[in-house]
């Protein structure tokens, strides 16, 4: 297990590495022009194989054990690398150049436990749940905004506006996304299939919003769009929770927030390296995913909580509570997004 747990840990730090590198590839290689195109054509090579990959991996484990699994996810590096490794030739480092403040890397330790804090904190009871929610919070609160660009709390225009808005519109769909299985499967009576299906469509929503972002003219008002979509999809799914609205309801409103969340993704990331220096895409890239992981790892963490905690009360109550957190945090991604520019 123990073995497993460290791999889990190394295949993050790379996945880490890659995502931040990659953000800085694209700055420096590609137009302004272009670079909207290729994040959404990023966000489908990562929905694609989402779709596929537990498919194949199934197959795999039925044919030639599970252990093949991992042995083919390492193989298939070696051509990524050799086709990706062309693109850095000549890439140098850029001009103003600063080094990284002494102390990032113990904040991003102290950022982390604080996340795993409140991780463990959700799947505990009583004295012990509060004092680990109340240190991972605090942990969070006194470590997260050293990695972050300053006013990114505060929603200042311009970076951090785009930085704090990947973080709640990334916690509002994570909070509906984590719930619905539940949702179809114990109150609407669907089968895992069944739900299963439902879940596809955020991937198909997902996918037509990073299609059509690159598509259109106006990219700063995108992020208010999407913020719209999010709070009228997040809006149709916490009324889905009412046996009297139609199961249709639902999927429609997961739909709007996939496709909100597909439009936004990629205009994000490209606002990002277009308000950075050329020396500062690459932290400002990390704070961009640092800012999505914390928030949704925060709320998800306290949504599970109110979850557990309301439950024994009232099914349709703890879903409503949950979900009403993704629609109180969907509202607070509208301003947000009018300063994203």
């Amino acid at each position: 297990m123990w073995l497993l747990v460290l791999g889990r840990v190394v295949q993050g730090l790379g996945g880490g590495l890659i995502s931040v590198a990659l953000y800085v590839v694209v700055g420096h290689r590609l137009p302004q022009g272009l670079q909207a195109r290729f994040f959404g054509l990023l966000a489908g090579a990562w929905l694609l194989p989402s779709i596929a990959g537990p498919l194949l991996a199934g197959l795999l484990v039925e044919q030639a054990g599970w252990r093949w699994v991992f042995w083919a996810t390492a193989a298939l590096t070696v051509p990524a690398f050799a086709l990706v490794n062309p693109s850095l030739r000549g890439l140098s480092r850029p001009r103003g150049h600063q080094p990284a403040p002494r102390g990032r890397p113990l904040w991003a330790v102290g950022a982390a436990v604080g996340a795993l804090l409140l991780h463990s904190g959700g799947q505990q009871s009583g004295a012990l749940a509060v004092v680990l929610m109340t240190a991972g919070l605090a942990a969070l609160v006194v470590f997260a905004p050293r990695l972050l660009p300053a006013g990114t709390l505060r929603a200042r225009p311009g970076l951090a506006s785009a930085v704090a808005l990947r973080g709640v519109a990334g916690a509002a769909f994570s909070a509906v996304e984590v719930f619905i299985p539940l949702l179809l499967s114990h109150e609407r009576g669907l089968s895992p299939t069944a739900a299963g299906l439902v879940l596809a469509t955020s991937a198909v929503g997902w996918m037509a919003g990073s299609w059509a972002q690159a598509r259109i003219p106006a990219q700063q008002r995108v992020p208010v769009v999407a913020a719209a979509l999010l709070v009228a999809g997040s809006a149709a799914v916490t009324a889905s929770v009412s046996a009297l609205v139609p199961l249709a309801v639902c999927i429609a409103g997961l739909a709007a927030m996939a496709v909100g969340m597909g439009l936004v993704h990629p205009v994000l990331s490209t606002l990002t390296l277009r308000l950075s220096e050329p020396h500062e895409q690459g932290a400002n890239s990390s704070a961009l995913q640092l800012s999505e992981s914390l928030f949704t790892t925060a709320v998800l963490a306290v949504t599970g909580t109110l979850f557990a905690a309301v439950l024994a009360v009232s099914p349709a109550s703890a879903y409503l509570a949950v979900f009403g957190v993704a629609v109180v945090l969907a509202v607070l991604a509208v301003p947000v997004a009018t300063r994203a520019r």
